[in-house]
């Protein structure tokens, strides 16, 4: 994806089972912090996603920018 390439949504794992809501702030967190470090993402939603799918969901955010 950083290349310049998408992933077609068949291509990695399904989204993360989050509710709606927490699902935009992450959006929103991405957009605002940035994707490069996931730390500063997982700190802002007081850890209450995983590390593992905050990587799932910057998958998903790089692959509709």
């Amino acid at each position: 994806i950083l290349d310049g390439h998408s992933l077609r949504s068949d291509e990695f794992l399904s989204s993360p089972d989050l509710p709606d809501e927490l699902y935009q702030k992450v959006m929103e967190a991405l957009k605002s912090l940035g994707v490069e470090y996931l730390k500063p993402i997982f700190e802002s939603l007081d850890g209450a996603v995983t590390y593992d799918d905050l990587k799932i969901l910057r998958l998903i955010y790089l692959n509709n920018l």
